[in-house]
């Protein structure tokens, strides 16, 4: 039986008729039980319940199950700040779709209050163990890694990648997704899917994750190398461009001694990517943002326009929007947060919900590159708003998890000695590089 909330900023436990510290599980089951629940959402996502005309993912259930788990166990805290940011979210919203007329959808503005209702959750780990649970998530990457790496093995020997659609009933399988998609019109080949993931730019997308922490905290070149290898075998142009734009960040996590292996590596990846067309294949995908009804033009051009024309239309249609729900519908395109909240729900709820998003994200203590990371996908990735998998992530890497003693990350220390419970990084928020005593930190509260 929960019981009520304690109130005091900026977050409050949950009490329950027994004590919560007598239930309350160990940090290193907490870990545990966070990282079996991200990789079982990930073996599940192509799962999903089609009803009210659409699939509604099962990653939405393991991500009330988790929530609740932890708030019966004693573990989860509210974030204070975040639920009036996530109130005027809503609120707002409410209003903007009376507002904006009949085209706007319930079960849609539905979908966004069940989302983002987990966001206002946090549980306390320290510093140490954030960093055990990155190393895990290294270790799930890398069996992803190989998945990628199988799929092109069975595809060369003829036997063809490992096809879910068999397995899974037609019923349950996520829709609006090319789980198996050929390199390009014709081709002999489909791009790897990862098995597990619900297309090319999904296990794209992963790898580049694995990539920017591999490179940022761990810096195993034989890891480096089978995330690197893995996500240009993906030929998706997701991943790829998730690192980039992650890479004037990681530049802050750069060490001197990568340099010779960066100058070793990258000639003999350039020259693989040539002899497999990687080359022509991103030169191709760039050429799309001019292609009228290509996948780069209506992912970031026709988005932009989109947007432009809305807000050169009337003034009651930039403040509100057109109602949740109808930019699929009307526009047949597919969307990304940052077209999707101005053109369903207008100007002030878009500087609302982004104040609230880039807060949860950014505001509870996990390194600086998790969380810019996190917020890349989310922006260009297609579908993230409504899309519980891509929120998922981003509960499990940044929001979810609260650092205790808020560090300030860098690279200048070894984060394998943090790991262990030695050391302390201090970096990306300023001062001279150091190594400080997390014990003895911890010790002085």
């Amino acid at each position: 039986m929960i019981g009520r909330l304690q109130s005091g900023p900026p977050e409050a436990p949950f009490h329950g008729a027994a004590s919560t510290d007598a239930r309350k599980m160990s940090e290193k089951t907490l870990v545990t039980v966070l990282i079996g629940t991200f990789f079982f959402a990930v073996v599940t996502m192509k799962i999903g319940a089609h009803m009210m005309g659409t699939a509604i993912q099962f990653t939405l259930i393991i991500m009330a199950a988790l929530i609740a788990g932890l708030m019966i166990w004693g573990d989860l805290k509210i974030n204070l700040n975040r639920v009036f940011l996530y109130i005027a979210f809503i609120v707002a919203g409410g209003i903007a779709n009376i507002l904006s007329g009949p085209a706007s959808q319930l079960p849609s503005f539905l979908f966004v209050f069940v989302i983002y209702f987990f966001y206002i959750f946090n549980v306390s780990i320290s510093p140490e163990s954030y960093v055990k649970y990155l190393s895990y998530f290294q270790k799930g990457a890398l069996v992803a890694a190989f998945c990628v790496f199988l799929d092109w093995v069975l595809q060369i020997a003829g036997i063809g990648m490992p096809n879910l659609d068999h397995i899974i009933p037609e019923n349950l399988i996520m829709f609006n997704y090319v789980y198996v998609q050929p390199l390009e019109w014709g081709a002999k080949y489909m791009k790897p899917n990862g098995i597990f993931f619900l297309e090319a730019s999904y296990i794209s997308q992963f790898m580049a994750f694995g990539l920017i922490i591999e490179f940022c905290f761990f810096r195993r070149l034989l890891w480096m190398g089978a995330f690197g290898s893995a996500l240009l075998l993906t030929f998706g142009g997701t991943g790829m461009l998730c690192v980039i734009l992650c890479a004037p960040v990681m530049l802050f996590y750069f060490r001197a001694k990568l340099i010779p292996i960066i100058l070793i590596v990258t000639p003999v990846a350039a020259v693989v990517a040539l002899q497999a067309g990687l080359l022509q294949n991103i030169e191709m995908r760039s050429d799309e943002l001019n292609e009228k009804g290509s996948s780069g033009n209506m992912r970031f051009t026709q988005q932009l326009l989109v947007v432009e024309g809305m807000f050169e239309g009337t003034t009651h249609r930039a403040l509100v929007g057109y109602g949740s729900g109808v930019m699929l519908r009307q526009l047949h395109t597919m969307y990304t947060p940052v077209a999707k909240v101005a053109y369903e729900y207008g100007l002030i709820v878009y500087v609302i919900f982004y104040i609230f998003f880039i807060y949860c994200i950014f505001g509870s203590g996990v390194p600086f590159i998790i969380s810019w990371m996190m917020l890349m996908q989310y922006l260009f990735l297609n579908g993230s708003f409504l899309v519980p998998i891509n929120n998922f992530y981003i509960m499990m890497l940044c929001s979810l998890i609260s650092v205790r003693g808020r560090p300030r990350w860098t690279t200048f220390g070894n984060v394998l000695d943090l790991a262990r419970g030695r050391a302390e990084p201090v970096g990306l928020s300023g001062g001279q590089p150091a190594i400080v005593d997390v014990r003895a930190r911890l010790e002085r509260g």
